[in-house]
């Protein structure tokens, strides 16, 4: 009679019986073994069945160790009155757990249990399990098994009404001491509710504890007169995670909560939109700390809603992201992301869960699979809707905000909506160079949405530095230009003509840098509009750009890279497949500690002298083409030599620029402009930058009328 895999059923008083019999047949058998074997070695005999008697002793003893462990169990259980015997017509069954981790899942189990039932030491004896965590998977099945999904949304409640008790009664140690305790017996519920809702996990518990989930995250639970929903105990584990959670959790019991929080609240947003409604907040299903005004340490930016709980424990994993996100629910018209977007947009606004939002629309739609592709155009799409009447052109011809209050509404989506563009940022300069579209949105809306995001000097950081990658990766694209250009003598006369090298330029260098350049001109035009709509000075070198330029990031690979042979990857180069702002960010660190590592100093000095914008992304262009040009062997090396820039060797030959100094990449720069073709490249991207026209036209401005 078993309950379940990992028991075993067994009768008392037999067991106990047993228990004695076996310890005795085990000495019995030992004895036996030695005094047959001095006999037979009397006798002169063989030895081996002596030997085998001696092996079945030692077997039964150990078999003794294990019933007796079990014995102890029983009595443990039966003393913390956790396991009860079933009474038969053949005797009381007990079901026995197999492994000391299961036995101990079934007392911290029962330890929760009564502290739902508010017994003095429940919650103590259920802390005590949280130092070692929830690492073995008997363990966390017992546990869960034990506490079923009732518990998991009682525990929570009990918790949260200890420290609101001890700050009614003015007692603020006590409170301090019972929101640590309640933080560390939060995260063991969480990471064994992870696991055991997590079908790659072994201590996976099965479907069926996720629908109790679901059911009791829907029911209605009661703590010390305290009525609230199941989700609502259930966010506080999500916010306090101590285990991922997995697509499968998100996919049932988060998806769920969405639907359930519509569900309570579609009635009053609706109503909140009519004559009545007045203008109303929008409310929001909060967590169960925030109902009863209690705080836990330890929360961060991450809202005070249920569903801010739950994009704070899906964001980490993209595949966990999308699992919430890229879904319609049955009998809705719109898909999860639209939803959040737009009907429940203004309810983060009441529960400060615009940061936890952000960084799961980030999680969800910066990755280079073709769901991420699909969620950051619906992000996209459904911003540029929102900034329908936002926008409006002043008396001077430039850009105005006309509606305030809606760009307020959609301000907290400047950053995610940077980080999905800068994500698809080849897909972003096709629309600009190719009259393409990112989804349906032409070009005109593109620009808009440029306005809107570059507001924000982090959202433009963002886009400038990808597009940066993206140009690196462009200029890497170009054949080994050195040989290229001996084929180039078309008329066979030993020499290249201007007219050939001119031609071989235009071919494989010069379109490149023009088409690249055009985005940076759209980044920049919409980058300073943005700041004449808000007042500010549009002429302005954003302390981004300028530490860009000032460690060099069009100029140097990651340290330990190269420059021979080809143009060595990018700083951000992993931006492109991860999709992480703060990946690129750490990237350009290391860049610009190698780069006071080998010489103290700047390697361009220009950064201290950039007016504006403009000028910067003109030195990153720069910086740029210099870089490929070197590595194409494109500069004539007869030239350099005794130059503070070459090589000591006979002949000598450029200084690989990672190695240069400030002053030695100054003279590298002059003698560049003045024999070789970088000062004509750099016009032609200047000439591209500074050509607002199609900018201007999409945002509907007038022409502009010169600085």
């Amino acid at each position: 009679m078993s309950p379940g895999p990992g028991f075993t059923g067994v009768r008392q008083p037999a067991f106990d019986l047993l228990v004695a019999g076996h310890g005795r047949a085990g000495e019995q058998l030992g004895e036996l073994a030695g005094l047959l074997y001095g006999e037979l070695r009397a006798a002169g005999l063989d030895p081996t069945p002596a030997l085998r008697i001696r092996e079945i002793a030692r077997r039964v003893s150990a078999q003794g160790a294990d019933i007796r462990r079990r014995q102890r169990l029983i009595r443990e259980l039966e003393r913390q009155q956790v396991a009860f015997g079933a009474c038969t017509a053949t005797g009381t069954f007990f079901a026995v757990p197999d492994r000391e981790a299961a036995a101990e899942g079934l007392l911290a189990g029962d330890a929760a249990r009564r502290a739902v039932r508010g017994e003095a030491g429940a919650i103590r004896r259920l802390e005590s399990y949280a130092a070692a965590g929830p690492d073995d998977p008997d363990f966390v099945r017992a546990f869960v098994g034990t506490l079923g999904g009732a518990g998991v949304a009682g525990v929570p409640g009990v918790l949260v009404w200890r420290i609101g008790d001890a700050l009614r009664h003015g007692d603020g140690a006590g409170a301090e001491r019972f929101a640590a305790q309640a933080r560390r017996v939060l995260t063991l519920l969480s990471a064994a509710v992870a696991r055991a809702t997590d079908p790659d996990d072994a201590a996976f518990a099965g479907d069926d504890l996720l629908a109790e989930l679901v059911r009791e995250g829907r029911a209605r639970h009661t703590a010390f007169g305290v009525t609230y929903y199941g989700y609502q105990a259930q966010a506080l584990l999500w916010r306090f995670g101590g285990h991922a959670w997995s697509r499968r959790f998100m996919e049932v019991a988060g998806r769920d909560a969405i639907a359930f929080e519509r569900e309570l609240y579609a009635g009053r947003w609706q109503a909140r939109t009519g004559p009545l409604g007045l203008g109303a907040s929008q409310v929001a299903l909060l967590d169960l700390a925030a109902m009863l005004g209690t705080v836990i340490p330890g929360a961060g930016d991450s809202g005070r809603g249920v569903l801010d709980a739950l994009f704070t424990a899906a964001a980490p994993d993209p595949a966990t992201a999308q699992a919430l996100l890229d879904h319609t629910p049955a009998g809705w018209d719109r898909s999860t992301l639209s939803y959040l977007l737009t009907t429940r947009l203004d309810a983060f606004a009441l529960t400060g869960g615009h940061a936890s939002f952000g960084r799961l629309l980030q999680s969800a739609t910066t990755g280079q699979d073709a769901i991420s592709a699909r969620l950051a155009t619906e992000l996209a799409t459904t911003v540029s809707a929102h900034l329908d009447g936002v926008f409006g052109v002043g008396d001077d011809g430039e850009l105005t905000i006309a509606d305030p209050a809606g760009l307020a509404r959609v301000a907290p989506l400047r950053l995610p909506l940077a980080a999905a563009l800068a994500a698809r940022i080849g897909d972003l300069t096709d629309a600009f160079v190719n009259h393409g579209r990112l989804g349906t949105l032409p070009s005109e809306r593109l620009d808009r949405l440029l306005a809107f995001v570059n507001r924000d000097e982090a959202a433009f950081d963002l886009l400038v530095r990808a597009h940066a990658e993206h140009m690196r990766a462009a200029l890497n694209t170009i054949p080994d230009l050195g040989s290229a250009l001996e084929r180039g003598d078309f008329d066979g006369d030993g020499t290249l003509s201007a007219a050939e090298r001119a031609h071989l330029l235009n071919r494989h260098f010069t379109n490149r840098i023009v088409e690249e350049a055009r985005l940076f001109g759209h980044l920049l035009e919409t980058r300073a509009q943005a700041l004449v709509a808000a007042g500010q000075d549009a002429k302005r070198t954003d302390d981004s750009l300028r530490t860009m330029v000032r460690d060099s990031l069009g100029l140097l690979p990651l340290p330990g890279a190269t420059l021979a042979g080809t143009l060595a990857k990018g700083a951000f180069g992993d931006f492109l497949t991860k999709g992480h702002e703060k990946l690129t960010t750490t990237g350009y660190d290391q860049i610009a500690k190698h780069m006071a590592g080998t010489s103290g100093m700047p390697l361009d000095m220009a950064y201290e002298d950039l007016s504006h914008n403009e000028r910067a992304v003109e030195r990153l262009t720069e910086q740029m083409i210099i870089t490929t040009m070197l590595t194409n062997g494109m500069f004539d090396d007869d030239s350099v030599q005794g130059r503070t820039f070459a090589t000591g060797g006979d002949p000598a030959t450029i200084k690989p620029i990672k190695t240069m100094t400030s002053d030695e990449f100054r003279d590298f720069l002059k003698w560049a402009r003045r024999n070789s073709e970088v000062s004509d490249l750099l016009q032609r991207a200047r000439d591209t930058l500074g050509n607002t026209d199609d900018a201007r036209r999409n945002l509907r401005l007038s022409p502009r009328r010169g600085d």
